[in-house]
Order: structure tokens, then C-alpha cells, then sequence
């Protein structure tokens, strides 16, 4: 049975890395605007990410501010943000009720509180229903575009499924204890989200960070790809494995050809054809080690 809509709460979790004005500012929007759009009370979660060492964060432990409470949870280590968001998550869902709903989001400036609004509406309307941002349009550099946009393509071609996940999002509780129960989440949050159904995407512009520099580069979008493939292990095996089948079946039909044309008639085979046949060879060998590293993510 859903809760009374007087009641029904709007929980905040984000991840906070050396950020504390970017919260705070937070914070305040949240308690400004939350009451507009039929909440009664918001519980912002800020997961400490510096393993406690940012003192700054600490002191917004504890604050309230009309009808919006604030709690600070350090984790133990500096895990990475999508980490710690799935740390937020555990720790507050045995709180969360029927009716209530939960952003995920990070807390840069860059997920702006009226979009987070808009989602949590959208999320309430339709339950059972997760609903995730996509982004329009972005405040970085061309160099980090490009690489995001090869991310993509290359995301695509492997499982066949169109990356558009983030941090930002909007669940009930049926969605929420789906990610927690996941193993996969505490590894990569955004890749889990993608996998589950029923997922509804709102398209907004994405904000500008509010103070500092982003910690983003392009080794870290590198690491955030490539851990994003780990919930799709099953889907990168199936297709690199008919990759496998299908480049060894042409090798071994090019190489057959290339033998009947030099042993039963006077044609001279074309150079470039050992060379297809070592190339396809080449890819299968590929796809093959794909299969069994995929398979082995699997069984571990």
C-alpha cells in the first residue's frame, strides 16, 4: 500500500569528493523546492568520499533546514563516486517506503535540483518505472566529446545496447532494491542502470559545475567504460563467440579456395588473398580471447 501523499518523502543521494559548497548549495535548493512539487519532507544522503577527511562536508551532519534533513556517511576509503553512491543506497534502504523516491546524482552542479525534481515527479507517476537523465547537451571539452562519442559506438558494436546512463536518476523503492541486490552495482552504478527494465529518459542539458575543476579525464573515461561492460558480459560473449564462428568459417573457406585455385587450375591466387586469410584468422583469434575473458567475468 502506497503512503499518504502528505507524507511521501524525496531521498537525495550524492557523492561528495572535496565539494562541500557544491552541497551545500544543494542542499539549499532542495529545501527551497521540494514542497512545490508534492513532497513533504527531503533526506539528503552526502557520502563522504574522502574517507572522512574533508571536515568541511562533516559539519553539514545533522542540519536541518524546513521540512529537509541532511545526513553526512563517510565511507571507509576513497572508492570512486559510483561506489559510494551504492554505499548511499544501502545505507538508506531499509528506509525508504512505498510512495517515497530516491535521486541518485552527483553533486558537482552539473545534475541541476530542478531537473532532479522533474524526474522524481515522473518517477512517482509511473511505478515500478526508473527514470535516468540523458544528457542534450554537455559543458566539456572537445577532446572528452570525441572520446565519449568512440565510448558509444564502441559500447554499441560489443552488446548491441545504446549507452545513455548515468549517475543521475530517479527510482521507487522496487528499483532501488534491484540495484542493491545486484553485485554488479558496487562496480559500475551507470552500467547497472542500463540493464534493468522499464526505464523511462528525460533529455535535459546538463549544468555547469559550480566551483572548482572536474575530476573527470581521459583515464578515467577509460576506466568508466570499461567498467561499465562488466554487466554485459553475457551479451559481449554471445557476439564476439558468432564473431569467432563466423571469421574462423571464411578463414577456412578463403584458404580452401586459395588451395583449389594453386592445385587444380593455371590461376595464380592474388597476394592479397593470404593476407585476408591471416587477417580473418587474426580477428577470430580476437574474438576468441573476448569469448573467454567475457566467460570467465561470468563464472567468477
Amino acid at each position: 500500500m502506497l503512503s499518504n501523499s502528505k507524507t511521501r518523502k524525496l531521498f537525495v543521494v550524492t557523492p561528495c569528493y572535496y565539494d562541500s559548497d557544491s552541497v551545500s548549495q544543494i542542499i539549499d535548493e532542495y529545501s527551497r523546492k521540494h514542497e512545490s512539487v508534492g513532497w513533504s519532507h527531503c533526506n539528503v544522503l552526502v557520502v563522504d568520499n574522502t574517507g572522512g577527511l574533508d571536515k568541511d562536508v562533516l559539519k553539514l551532519n545533522g542540519k536541518q533546514r524546513k521540512n529537509t534533513y541532511v545526513e553526512v556517511q563517510s565511507t571507509k576509503f576513497q572508492s570512486g563516486h559510483q561506489h559510494a553512491i551504492v554505499s548511499g543506497l544501502m545505507y538508506i534502504k531499509n528506509k525508504v517506503k512505498d510512495g517515497d523516491v530516491v535521486i541518485t546524482m552527483d553533486s558537482d552542479g552539473e545534475d541541476k535540483v530542478e531537473d532532479g525534481l522533474l524526474m522524481s515527479s515522473k518517477c512517482r507517476e509511473s511505478q515500478g518505472t526508473l527514470v535516468i537523465a540523458q544528457r542534450r547537451r554537455r559543458h566539456v571539452s572537445l577532446s572528452f566529446r570525441i572520446g565519449y562519442r568512440i565510448f558509444q559506438i564502441l559500447f554499441k558494436l560489443l552488446t548491441g545496447v545504446r549507452y545513455r546512463s548515468g549517475n543521475f536518476a530517479a527510482m521507487n523503492i522496487s528499483i532501488l532494491n534491484q540495484i542493491v541486490s545486484n553485485p554488479n552495482s558496487f562496480i559500475t552504478y551507470g552500467g547497472t542502470l542500463i540493464t534493468l527494465k522499464n526505464t523511462i529518459f528525460m533529455k535535459f542539458d546538463r549544468g555547469k559545475r559550480q566551483y572548482g575543476k572536474s575530476k573527470m579525464n581521459l583515464t578515467s573515461l577509460i576506466s568508466h567504460g570499461l567498467i561499465s561492460l562488466v554487466p554485459q558480459s553475457a551479451r559481449i560473449a554471445s557476439r564476439m563467440f558468432m564473431v569467432f564462428i563466423c571469421t574462423v568459417f571464411v578463414a577456412v573457406t578463403s584458404l580452401m579456395v586459395s588451395l583449389y585455385i594453386r592445385l587444380y587450375t593455371d590461376l595464380v591466387a592474388p597476394i592479397w588473398t593470404t593476407v585476408f586469410f591471416f587477417g580473418v584468422l587474426s580477428l577470430s583469434g580476437v574474438a576468441f580471447l573476448a569469448f573467454l575473458l567475457c566467460l570467465t567475468i561470468l563464472v567468477l
